[in-house]
């Protein structure tokens, strides 16, 4: 079977983790090779700095910078980048979501 780069999206406690744990029990079953971590992690800097981005609040850029060093750890001790969340999200709908300020058209509510 040809590589595959599979992404389990969601928000923080949609079950990402658990989904990942069980698709990749069910590969495993069936023979297939599998490589299961998570972004930012996979190392154990990489999983210091997941708890610093978890626990202190900091600027986006300063939370984008540590994802990307931990990814950059990860990757240099030999880890792979199938995860349970990726940076990209992250950087889109994590962090960047601190930036964004709510407004309506006059006149206009949500449904």
């Amino acid at each position: 079977m040809r590589g595959r780069f599979i992404t389990f999206e969601g928000i923080d406690g949609a079950g990402k983790s658990t989904h990942l744990d069980w698709f990749g029990d069910q590969l495993k079953a069936r023979g297939i090779s599998v490589v299961c971590t998570r972004e930012p992690g996979g190392s154990d800097l990489a999983e210091e700095l997941r708890e610093l981005l978890l626990q202190r609040p900091m600027s986006l850029a300063t939370e984008l910078l540590l994802v990307f060093a931990a990814r950059r750890d990860h990757l240099a001790r030999g880890g792979s980048l199938e995860a349970g969340s990726r940076v990209e999200r992250h950087g889109a709908t994590g962090a960047a979501g601190r930036l964004v300020t709510p407004r309506q058209p006059p006149g206009r509510r949500p449904d």
